[in-house]
């Protein structure tokens, strides 16, 4: 396992809608110019041997144009911080179809050593919860291909994070967006799209 790099910091307020805007029209950028030599690199399964994970596109979201690439084939990077504060490794990036990708946030997958090796998704739930306080919107347990997994909605107005939280082995895995609630009416914000994100997010799956 290669070194997991130092993570630059957590998206909150206002001031992570103008972080995290570069970021998705970057990835407009990359899809409107194609993905060049790097085009077989775009999946609707993603593997990780290194990490011990894999996730889908499923069937209908990749016919309607969503797909799966990994990070290191992108030509910019996105900024997370983990509950513990512990060394980030982005791996992948869920893509919105080409048509809309000016307006869906992506979602990324992130892997991160956990400092206290024995953490669970609880514990990074209840970190996570300190830390938003009040921002807190809701917090979901979850069971995902018998794994539990922790659900956590926090932020305000047009800038919330969904964070999912899985731990293994030492290594903690957070499957995040940032963007507007789907019930939003700002056209100048990128729009998460809950329905799709909870479907991607059950097919998150340990390798043996």
């Amino acid at each position: 396992m290669r070194d997991i790099r130092q993570g630059r910091g957590i998206f909150t307020g206002d001031r992570a809608c103008r972080a995290f805007l570069p970021v998705l029209w970057g990835l407009f950028a990359f899809l409107l110019g194609g993905c060049g030599s790097n085009v077989t690199e775009a999946t609707n399964r993603f593997v990780s041997r290194e990490f011990g994970f894999e996730i889908s596109v499923p069937q209908e979201l990749a016919q309607a144009g969503w797909f799966i690439v990994p990070e290191r084939e992108l030509t910019f990077s996105h900024q997370y911080q983990p509950p513990d504060t512990s060394v980030v490794e982005p791996v992948a990036v869920v893509v919105p179809p080409t048509e809309r990708a000016s307006v869906l946030a992506p979602f990324f997958v992130d892997v991160f050593r956990l400092r206290n090796p024995s953490a669970t998704p609880k514990d990074l739930g209840d970190m996570r919860t300190g830390q938003v306080g009040e921002k807190l919107r809701s917090r979901r347990l979850l069971v995902i291909n018998d794994e539990s997994a922790e659900e956590l909605v926090h932020g305000e107005g047009n800038s919330v994070m969904y964070e999912t939280f899985l731990a293994r082995q030492g290594l903690g895995y957070a499957i995040h967006t940032l963007g507007a609630p789907d019930t939003s009416t700002t056209a100048t914000s990128f729009v998460i799209d809950e329905e799709v994100y909870r479907q991607v997010i059950q097919t998150f799956r340990f390798r043996e």
